[in-house]
Formats: C-alpha cells, sequence, structure tokens
C-alpha cells in the first residue's frame, strides 16, 4: 500500500495506479462489511448467502492488488540511503493511525489503558486492528531492493516468466490442490458434504505459501515490463467467469455449514491470484485521457490517504456496525445496507486519514527545519 504512485526514478503519477488502489481501497472496507455483519457465523444457504459469498470472493482481491501495485512501481528502486527515508512515511502514518485508535479505545470503549500497553499495543501491531498489512509491507520492503537485483539480473522474459510461475506453484497452486479428502468421512461422501472436515490429503508440497506477498510483487514487476496478452473485453468476461466459478466454488466447501476459510479462499488462492492479475491488468490497459482533471486530482487525493484509511476503518467499523446488528440480526437481510455502511466507513476513515497525514506532513516539516538548523 504505497504512499505515492511515482516510481522509484522520480517519474510522474499515474492515474490508473491511483484509480486502482482507490478501488483496493474500498474493496478493503467492503470486506470488513462482511465480517462485522455476521457473514462468517451464518449459514452459507440460499441465494442471498450465494450473493455474499460472491462479494466476498470480489473483495478478497484488495490486498492483491496492493501487493501487485508495489511490484509495478518500485520494481527499480535500489539499495540506498534514500530509499529507506521514502519509507518513513509508513511508520509514521502507522504510528499516528494506531495512536488514533488507542484514543478510541480509551475515550469511546472506555478501555484501561495506560501509556506502557498502548506502546505494546503499537510495537506488536495490535493497536489498529487492521495493522497486520503494515507489519507484513514492512518485511517486504527491506526485501525490496535484493528482489530487484534478483529480478534485474534475468534478462529475458522466459526467465521471468519461469520465476513467477516457481513463486506461483510453491505458494498458490497448493491452495487447490491440497484441499480434497478423497475418503468418507463419517460414512460420507467427501464431496457431498466437503465443509464437514478439514483434513486433507497431501498431493504437493505446501511449505510456502506465507511468502505470497513475493509472489505478488513479482507479478506486478512482470506486469510492468510485459503485461497480459488479452484484449479488454476478452479479461473483462474472463474475470466475470472466473468470478462466478470462484464463487460457486468457495459456497459448495461451505454448503450448509458456516463459512468455511479454506487456502482456496485467501489471499494467497489460486483464484484470488488469477483474479487479482486479471484485473489489475485491466486497469492499467483503460484510457484514462478522458477523465477530467479533478476527478483524476481526487483519485490523486484518496489514493494518498489510503493507508490512513484501510487502518483507521476498524474505528468506525466498531462505532456504526455495532448500531446495525442491533437493529438486525440476520445477515443476509444487512446485503442491502452494504450500499450506505461501506461508504459511510470509508468517507469517515478518509476524513481521519486527511487529519493524520496533515499531522505527519507537519511533523515532518517540522524535523527538516530542526536539521537544517543544525
Amino acid at each position: 500500500m504505497r504512499v505515492d504512485n511515482k516510481n522509484e526514478n522520480g517519474k510522474s503519477r499515474m492515474v490508473a495506479a491511483d484509480v486502482l488502489r482507490c478501488v483496493a481501497c474500498y474493496l478493503v472496507i467492503s470486506i470488513h462489511f462482511l465480517m462485522n455483519s455476521g457473514f462468517y457465523s451464518t449459514t452459507v444457504y440460499g441465494k442471498k448467502m450465494f450473493l455474499a459469498v460472491l462479494i466476498r470472493c470480489a473483495c478478497t482481491i484488495c490486498v492483491p492488488l496492493f501487493l501487485i501495485l508495489s511490484g509495478y512501481l518500485m520494481n527499480k528502486a535500489v539499495l540506498n540511503y534514500s530509499y529507506y527515508v521514502k519509507r518513513i512515511r509508513i511508520i509514521g502514518i502507522y504510528i499516528l493511525a494506531s495512536i488514533m485508535c488507542e484514543i478510541y479505545n480509551i475515550v469511546y470503549l472506555h478501555q484501561a489503558r495506560t501509556l506502557l500497553s498502548c506502546i505494546k499495543g503499537i510495537l506488536s501491531f495490535t493497536s489498529a486492528k487492521y495493522s497486520w498489512y503494515v507489519e507484513m509491507y514492512i518485511g517486504l520492503a527491506l526485501l525490496i531492493p535484493f528482489l530487484n537485483i534478483m529480478w534485474n539480473s534475468i534478462s529475458n522474459k522466459k526467465g521471468k516468466i519461469v520465476l513467477v510461475m516457481s513463486l506461483i506453484i510453491i505458494t498458490s497452486l497448493p491452495s487447490i490442490i491440497n484441499v480434497y479428502r478423497f475418503s468418507r468421512v463419517d460414512g460420507i461422501v467427501w464431496w457431498l458434504h466437503p465443509a464437514i472436515n478439514l483434513e486433507y490429503t497431501k498431493l504437493i508440497p505446501d511449505k510456502w505459501y506465507t511468502v505470497y506477498p513475493i509472489t505478488y510483487y513479482f507479478m506486478g514487476c512482470y506486469l510492468r515490463e510485459y503485461k497480459l496478452p488479452i484484449k479488454k473485453r476478452t479479461s473483462l468476461i474472463f474475470i466475470i467467469l472466473l468470478e462466478l466459478v470462484f464463487g460457486a466454488y468457495v459456497y459448495w466447501r461451505s454448503y450448509e455449514n458456516n463459512f468455511v476459510n479454506g487456502p482456496w479462499s485467501e489471499y494467497y488462492s489460486l483464484f484470488v491470484l488469477v483474479l487479482a492479475a486479471l484485473v489489475f491488468d485491466l486497469f492499467f490497459k483503460l484510457d484514462y485521457s478522458k477523465i477530467p482533471e479533478w476527478l483524476k486530482k481526487m483519485f490523486k487525493f484518496v489514493s494518498g490517504l489510503s493507508l490512513g484509511i484501510y487502518l483507521l476503518s476498524s474505528i468506525f467499523d466498531n462505532m456504526f456496525y455495532a448500531v446495525l446488528n442491533s437493529k438486525m440480526s440476520y445477515m443476509p437481510d444487512k446485503l442491502k445496507y452494504t450500499f450506505v455502511m461501506v461508504p459511510l466507513v470509508f468517507i469517515c476513515s478518509m476524513g481521519l486519514s486527511f487529519i493524520i497525514n496533515c499531522i505527519y506532513n507537519g511533523l515532518y516539516k517540522g524535523c527538516l527545519k530542526i536539521k537544517e538548523l543544525k
């Protein structure tokens, strides 16, 4: 989740990157709607729950889109002092967002928090509910210059394809291969009720799935250089068909049970990976030349606030969904409020993100002035 859209070599912004980051951020808020409205504790059955599953599958590409975008924008980043200085902004925004969350916990939720527990919460990435992404991205950011050395040392397209495919095989392929029982469970054939047992037969190695951020990063590097050889209309058709197949598969895996969040529906899932790649590629093939300047500036503005929106949305999730859940208990009936809750959380999070970005910019400029005085 980058804070700017410039390449590391200083080239101008890309409208597609701004638009894509805004879309990905909105998808994050959307998938949290399901989590906060009781989706995961509701029996998967009926048309409304099938629709909810489709929404969940579509929104799961949110984090992969951010990771692919990092590879797309940063594949030329080199190991130098400037590179690490630019990463300070991510840490600064994270700390300020965590402080805001702690203030909310103390003032609004009346939690007993001490200064020491707040510091521990920030350091352990628990103060802001959704800060796991920052914890993951810090590790990726430290590796990026070295990943780029690896990527740019491969001199031909074939070698780069082999690298990306090798990573897909070890991180994502097991998500659809190693997820079957192939035996009876309590006398029932496994494929009739796949949700009743989570013990699967391993067919291929699956110890590397946790490095999926690197897979997405290199996918971004590849898409920057080559793009997919698919026309826009064909790509859109593939996206729709894959979304339906993905949704039907996930619905089947959880049918007549609470949602089963297996490897096939995680961020490293092969379904998610292919869907994210197709969506990402499509956005960068669209023509943005006819978009009015004011709209481009709006996308740029929101894009720059995306990290704060992501982190601070937990505050408004807690605030607004408590009201919705008190008025309505059955999750499928809440789906119609997606068009109210998601924009509301997004806009409020954007406003608070703007405030912490202003605070960060003021502190950063103040530090620069102090440095100049020395």
